[in-house]
């Protein structure tokens, strides 16, 4: 190495990012177990997978840090060869945790897919949706296990990958490999988000109920813009092949890819649990509004003051109180069963809307409750 060093260092930038984005992750992802456990009473594979995502984020976040402390973000020129050695064996173990990340986020949201298409009562939902939804989950399942193995094999030996020593002639074209993995990571972010258009406009639901539904699955434009941002960072990254080690400098120019890959894995496990925190941000909303509007009523004081006045009730006036309290009794119980009946076939007919968390209010007919 030479004994004069730039003193460029990226590293600092990228070790607080990569905190703040898995700290936003993780409490989403609380929030969600908790909304799931203690509100809607459901945990369902999309919340197991969820939940891998995030413990494997958190070993990606590890990664990262080590990557920092062994020199990532700064010129290789400024390192030692241990060092630079060091930091490409880190890379190579944070692109395989990532790898299995984004994955694991894939299969929470088709999972999430397929239970809402396998309750849907069409053909279209039982059928092509579900049969759609598997295809999709073999595919990327597939491609996420070769690009796994490509990464761990890209050398012969397997050292190879992170040992600047070494003869490196029988290494793939590492940046071609992670340009054409990215690409294809784009092109399935957006078959994830154009996927459930089709369902939500199947759903039997009013308009506005449904324009809430897109706009909640509408999110995941986020990841998929954050994956083609990464894109184009590996693209205006990557060294060229067989190119000399000290003029790839790798830790300096393709620094901010794992940060790139940060973002789009935390804010993909965001936007995969914003669906299942409605239910909570409905509890919290109706809590409010309902102390808020309790407090204002001027019903209650009327009511109250009413309850606080003496009654009275002797020789005819009374029996003629008792036969009326009779008889409002007997309507208020075939009002309690005709509302009772009315309830249950209106539950018979949302049954297949029962994931997307859609139930009956008094106010307004249907309303979106969670995507549970």
């Amino acid at each position: 190495m030479s004994s004069g060093g730039s003193g460029e260092n990226k590293g600092s930038l990228i070790h607080r990012s990569s905190i703040i984005l898995y700290v936003l992750a993780a409490l989403f992802v609380l929030l969600r177990l908790y909304t799931r456990h203690f509100i809607v009473s459901k945990f369902g594979l999309d919340d197991l997978m969820i939940f891998v995502a995030i413990i494997i984020a958190a070993f990606q976040t590890a990664l990262i840090l080590i990557l920092i402390q062994h020199g990532w973000g700064k010129h290789v020129s400024d390192l030692s060869v241990p060092d630079v050695n060091d930091t490409l064996f880190y890379r190579w173990m944070f692109m395989l945790a990532y790898f299995f990340t984004l994955w694991a986020v894939k299969m929470s949201i088709l999972a999430l897919y397929w239970r809402v298409a396998s309750r849907m009562r069409t053909p279209l939902g039982t059928g092509i949706y579900c049969r759609v939804t598997i295809a999709l989950t073999v595919v990327m399942t597939a491609h996420a296990i070769s690009s796994i193995l490509v990464e761990i094999f890209q050398c012969a030996p397997i050292m190879a990958a992170w040992d600047i020593e070494k003869e490196l002639h029988c290494c793939i074209d590492v940046a071609t490999f992670h340009t054409i993995q990215a690409s294809t990571n784009a092109v399935t972010d957006i078959i994830l988000l154009i996927f459930p258009i089709r369902i939500v406009y199947e759903l039997q639901i009013p308009p506005k109920q449904k324009a809430a539904l897109f706009f909640v699955f509408a999110v995941g434009i986020i990841p998929v813009v954050a994956g083609l941002v990464r894109l184009g960072e590996i693209v205006r990254s990557n060294p060229k092949h067989n190119e000399p080690w000290e003029r790839q400098d790798i830790n300096w120019k393709w620094a901010m890819v794992p940060l790139r890959s940060q973002v789009e894995v935390c804010l993909g496990i965001v936007t995969a649990s914003l669906p299942s925190l409605n239910p909570l941000f409905k509890k919290l909303v109706s809590g409010l509004t309902g102390r808020g509007r309790s407090a204002r009523s001027p019903y209650n004081s009327v009511r109250m003051r009413r309850q606080a006045r003496p009654q009275r009730a002797h020789g005819l006036g009374h029996v003629g109180t008792e036969t009326y309290a009779k008889s409002n009794a007997t309507a208020s119980i075939d009002r309690a069963e005709s509302r009772e009946r009315i309830l249950e076939t209106e539950r018979r007919q949302s049954s297949e809307m029962s994931d997307l968390g859609i139930h009956k209010t008094r106010s307004e007919g249907e309303s979106l409750r969670d995507i549970a």
